[in-house]
């Protein structure tokens, strides 16, 4: 008779790793598969799957491992993405029995702390201006459906998952249906100039509901725009720096930082300030509004508490003599 043990062994490799990967939207999937085929060949070698990995016997000398080597081949925020991973399989696996690492052990390997500069840049709007119409002048079918694109990436400010899974039932009442990052969605307006973008779009469609926006996937997505970038003699750009375009843009129109963070779908108001590409003479000039006019540095001048001090000066030189109860006039010196 074979013990149960032997059976928990060989089911081990697989099951914990797709019960996490089940849990997450079908980008974030892909994107922590890849995270965890990493790991896998970080721990056990080239060429080890994470299909075939044993997680279930990862010790904590193996994550501070994975936390001391991986800073060095890639971002900090990302080696701590890769660490949830690792960290979230685990659980997995002792909420199964079959691992004896409990969730002291998990935190005494946290996340790492800090920031490196800011990556990437924020599409100007004369580049914007310089893609559109460059993209319209195609008036294929393939030309439409890239300066759709780059509408509403610009205008709306979305993420190329979110923009490649749309569909055409999310388009409804004037109003964009965004499926974001954790499977959260988000209703969007959609602006008046951007309204006569979506109706051409929808004529060129079929009439299913279920159909695609766009019918591209988002690594297409990246080669077109470098492509494009290269052909105009631009700067190249990430489908993300779009999405740092539109962010900056509010922020420099005045637009209050807790409407940009729910247009861009942010749950932090963290992650809103650091998509704001504004240089430092955008503080200069907030500073210099204070002071727009020449009454306001003259008021200034005559700060509150120097009225007060003088006030206060003026009293002393002439005090009034205190007068008691019984009508007698009291002096200092009784």
């Amino acid at each position: 008779m074979q013990a149960a043990g032997a059976q928990v062994v060989d089911a081990t490799p697989i099951d914990p790793v797709r019960r996490y990967l089940s849990r997450l939207s079908p980008s974030s999937r892909r994107v922590q598969a890849r995270a965890l085929a990493t790991v896998a060949e970080r721990l056990w070698g080239p060429g080890r799957s994470w299909e075939t990995g044993p997680w279930h016997k990862i010790t904590m000398e193996e994550l501070h491992y994975l936390r001391e080597t991986l800073p060095g081949t890639m971002a900090i925020a990302t080696v701590n993405r890769h660490l949830a991973a690792t960290r979230a399989v685990i659980r997995i696996c002792r909420r199964l029995g079959w691992s004896q690492m409990n969730e002291e052990d998990l935190a005494g390997c946290p996340k790492i702390r800090g920031e490196l500069p800011l990556g990437g840049r924020a599409v100007s709007t004369p580049e914007i201006m310089q893609l559109m119409e460059y993209l319209a002048r195609d008036d294929s079918a393939l030309g439409r459906r890239n300066g759709f694109l780059l509408a509403i990436l610009w205008g709306m400010g979305l993420r190329v998952a979110e923009a490649c899974t749309l569909r055409r039932h999310d388009v409804c009442f004037g109003k964009l249906r965004v499926r974001g990052k954790g499977m959260r969605y988000r209703l969007l307006p959609i602006a008046k100039w951007l309204r006569p973008w979506f109706a051409a779009r929808l004529g060129d469609l079929p009439d299913d509901p279920n159909v695609r926006l766009l019918g591209i996937k988002p690594n297409r997505v990246r080669a077109m725009l470098r492509e494009r970038c290269r052909e105009l003699g631009l700067p190249s750009c990430s489908p993300h720096d779009f999405r740092r375009g539109f962010i900056t843009y509010l922020l420099q129109r005045g637009t209050d930082v807790f409407t940009v963070a729910r247009l861009a779908g942010h749950s932090s108001l963290l992650t809103t300030m650091r998509y704001d590409r504004r240089d430092d003479e955008t503080a200069a000039d907030a500073m210099d509004r204070m002071l727009v006019k020449h009454e306001t540095i003259r008021q200034l001048k005559e700060a509150p508490w120097r009225r007060v001090e003088r006030s206060k000066t003026s009293r002393s030189g002439s005090r009034r003599p205190r007068i008691g109860r019984s009508g007698s006039t009291r002096s200092g010196t009784e």
